[in-house]
Order: structure tokens, then sequence, then C-alpha cells
């Protein structure tokens, strides 16, 4: 995965009233390399090193939640990044895909690390919730999801789940979990501090549109209400 480019965007221009952070980041992945990204998401997922901070009885909690879920995911990650996979199991690998790197994008850029929300959430995979989470520089929970299709840009359907979920109050339903990673930042959300990350899949040589195209689609105001508010365009080539 490479970051292409990373830009603060003058919405004003696009005629919305300022905001004091809104990115955009363009990340490029190559198809060539998909087993390589299998592996390091595997590993990512099987890193127990966050679970050491927490206390014996949740250690074990979340240490069982955890297990659940690679269970569930391992194989058809490690399966979907194969030449001639099934279409299920690809549609699962593609989804980590986007949504691993992209806050994996946000690290680079200065955010701090919130191990991948289907380890620490009850079900062990499919979570009605936010997929990732990050810290921003400026000490904000950033709540992202993220959005895969084969045929098409999925950003209105990524912005139409932030909205929806934030209107659900979902982002306050995690904070008991969250508060554990990020007890200062959780705290802010309290006080409606927090940011969002909208991340999807775009097709070779076609991120700068997409990014525009999300921030002038009408939907795009739902998200001005946050802090902070982070567009990734992951294109696969």
């Amino acid at each position: 995965m490479v970051i292409l480019s990373s830009s603060q965007i003058d919405i004003s221009s696009y005629g919305y009233e300022s905001h004091p952070c809104v990115w955009a980041l363009h990340v490029q992945i190559n198809h060539t390399n998909f087993p390589a990204e299998a592996k390091s998401i595997v590993d990512e997922l099987s890193n127990t090193s966050w679970l050491k901070k927490l206390d014996e009885i949740d250690y074990a909690a979340y240490e069982a939640r955890m297990q659940d879920t690679l269970n569930n995911i391992v194989g058809p990650i490690e399966d979907g990044a194969r030449e001639g996979a099934a279409k299920e199991m690809v549609k699962v690998f593609m989804e980590y895909l986007v949504s691993m790197n992209a806050k994996r994008a946000l690290v680079r850029m200065g955010h701090k690390n919130i191990p991948l929300a289907e380890l620490w959430k009850e079900k062990a995979s499919g979570n009605p919730g936010f997929d990732f989470h990050t810290i921003s520089p400026q000490k904000m929970l950033v709540f992202g999801e993220a959005k895969y299709t084969r045929k098409s840009s999925p950003y209105k359907n990524a912005i139409d789940q932030v909205a929806k979920f934030i209107r659900e109050r979902k982002h306050i339903k995690e904070l008991s979990d969250l508060k554990k990673f990020a007890l200062y930042p959780a705290k802010k959300v309290l006080k409606g501090q927090m940011g969002v990350a909208i991340a999807f899949s775009v097709k070779k040589g076609k991120a700068d549109l997409r990014i525009d195209q999300t921030i002038r689609n009408s939907a795009f105001v739902k998200l001005l209400d946050n802090n902070e508010v982070y567009i990734l365009a992951v294109e696969i080539i």
C-alpha cells in the first residue's frame, strides 16, 4: 500500500461553510501484492500485543472474542487473495483490504491505531457498527466506515452508513469498549467532539474524480457536523 496524495480540502470552494479539518487521501494497492496483503492483514489481526494493556478479566474476555473472529475470517481472507478464488471469498478479502489499509493510511499520517472493531466486539464477524477506529493527532476518536464494490465506487454508501450509524448513536454504544483504548478521546465524544472517516474502493485512475464527487454529493454535508472528516479513496490497480 502506498499513499499517493494527502491534502487538506478547502470545502468553501465547493460552496460549503468553511471547516477546520477535511482531509482527502489517495491510497493505492497493486493486485499483484494481494497474497502479501492477505498475510499482512492476518498478521495484524492476530497480533495480541494490545491485550497486554488490559487487566486480567478484560484480557480473557477480549482474547476469547478475538479468537472467535479469527476463526471465522482468516480462511476467507487467505483464500480470497488467491487467483481464481470464489467470488464470495474475494468479496470478504477486498472488504478487509479496503478497511485495513484505510486505517493504516491514517496511522501513517500520525493517527494512533486501535485494533479492528471485530476483534473486540462480542459478535465474531459482520458487526453492525463502525469498521475501524483511530485516534487523531488532535486526540479525537475517529469512527471509520469502509466500502468495496467491484463495478463502481461506493462513496455514497459510505457516507450514508456513517450518517445512519451516528443517527442511531452507534458511536456512543461503542464507547464502553473504546474507553479501554482511548479514555480521554472517548470522553470527548460525549461532548460531541469526534471525527469520521469514509473509505471506499475506486478503479484505476479514478481516485481524484471520486474524491471530488464525494465532496460534491449532497449527502456529504451530513458528515460536516463532526470535528474531523477523512476521505480515503482506495485505488486497486
